[in-house]
């Protein structure tokens, strides 16, 4: 059987989360098709993840960017997916981020026009179409196309990255609808480590508070409200540091090159590690902090920064909203706040610095992390493609 994988993207945690489900795949008899961008090959992020598995990878680089706005993005990728299934022919087919097109997708289905792609798997990361305050015409036009996706055969399973928006589709669901997975989040925790231990090693100041932001560091994230929060936080706690780890957004780059924030990384009491982090790295900076951040203003679906804080046994800080608040809370991982509202975020990240945090909490929140546990990750992204193997294995005549 031939699976394409279709990955457009490699920035982020694009490449990284492809590189950890890949060893769920390689064993099994299947040809693995990834289709991608030419810049994501030429990448760096190719190169420190999915290289070490060239030799089982058939790479297609026939993906582009796409236009702006989200119906034009929508179009180009569902094109471009429906020509490279025809030049590929697979016989199912990873859709490894499908938040641009699948409403499109599914309207195309409905009117009897499906990408000759074999069985689809999807994964959908932005959930807020089902969050309460979900009250945009797109919002309702997802709700509307999710509630048709549950009850129809358009997609072999959907991956969900959003505990509300499962709850939502599994509300939905009918007999004859696809798979419904509530996907891992794939993180790796490390063995315990102390937090100078964890700066030692990241090559940061092992004295004071260290507030955390990783990842891409970039104002949709929320990098921008963070920096002003810790300008303000400082002011009465003058011992306290943020590191920011992860690539930069240029507008962060321009933020911290202005008043205040040059002075205060000149200083060292911001520290930036603008560079591509691998597992080892994203775990040893949740390590390193006494708070992890996941400020995220508009975000919709989990954050996986929040995840590696767990892993390491740390507290995070998330935005109230939404999924990152709804986790937050439910499985008591820290603290939630309006990052929007400057005051309140700067309160709440003294609060949450200040508020004790056991060796208990540190176990409880490292065994939440392992439902997310890489060996998790591929286990639910490998499931329906071994069942179909083993049902060719059964229906294959055998020799007489």
């Amino acid at each position: 059987m031939r699976l394409l994988l279709y990955e457009p993207n490699h920035t982020g945690h694009h490449f990284p989360y492809l590189a950890r489900l890949l060893p769920g795949l390689t064993p099994l008899p299947v040809e693995l098709v990834l289709a991608t961008t030419p810049e994501g090959v030429a990448s760096e992020e190719f190169a420190r993840t999915l290289a070490p598995f060239a030799d089982r990878l058939r790479v297609e680089p026939a993906c582009s960017a796409p236009p702006a706005g989200v119906l034009p993005n929508a179009r180009h990728r569902l094109a471009e997916l429906d020509a490279i299934a025809r030049d590929v022919r697979p016989g199912h087919t990873f859709v490894l981020y499908a938040d641009s097109m699948w409403q499109l997708l599914v309207a195309r289905a409905l009117l009897g026009r499906r990408p000759d792609c074999g069985q689809i798997e999807a994964w959908i990361y932005r959930g807020g179409f089902a969050y309460a305050d979900a009250k945009r015409p797109i919002d309702r036009v997802s709700r509307f196309m999710m509630k048709r996706a549950v009850r129809r055969d358009i997609f072999a399973a959907l991956h969900i990255d959003d505990e509300l928006a499962y709850d939502f589709a599994r509300h939905h669901w009918r007999l004859g609808g696809p798979r419904l997975v509530l996907t891992p989040n794939p993180v790796t925790p490390g063995d315990p480590i102390d937090t100078h231990d964890a700066r030692r090693r990241l090559g940061v100041p092992v004295d004071g508070r260290l507030i955390t932001l990783s990842g891409m560091i970039e104002s949709f994230k929320g990098a921008d409200l963070l920096l002003r929060a810790f300008a303000d936080h400082r002011r009465a706690h003058t011992g306290d540091r943020l590191l920011l780890a992860g690539p930069h957004a240029d507008e962060i780059i321009t933020m911290l090159a202005a008043s205040p924030y040059r002075a205060l990384r000149d200083a060292g009491w911001i520290v930036s590690l603008d560079r591509f982090l691998n597992e080892q790295e994203m775990y040893l900076v949740a390590a390193a902090g006494d708070l992890t951040t996941a400020p995220y203003p508009h975000h919709s679906g989990r954050s996986s920064i929040i995840l590696w804080a767990a892993a390491a046994g740390r507290p995070s800080l998330g935005a109230a909203r939404g999924c990152i608040g709804h986790v937050i809370r439910s499985e008591k991982l820290g603290h939630t706040v309006n990052p929007t509202d400057h005051a309140a975020f700067v309160k709440a990240i003294a609060d949450a610095l200040d508020a004790p945090w056991t060796d208990k909490d540190a176990k409880r929140v490292r065994a939440y992390a392992q439902s997310h546990s890489v060996e998790r990750y591929r286990e639910s992204v490998s499931s329906l493609v071994r069942e179909r193997l083993r049902s060719d294995d059964e229906q294959a005549p055998s020799d007489a």
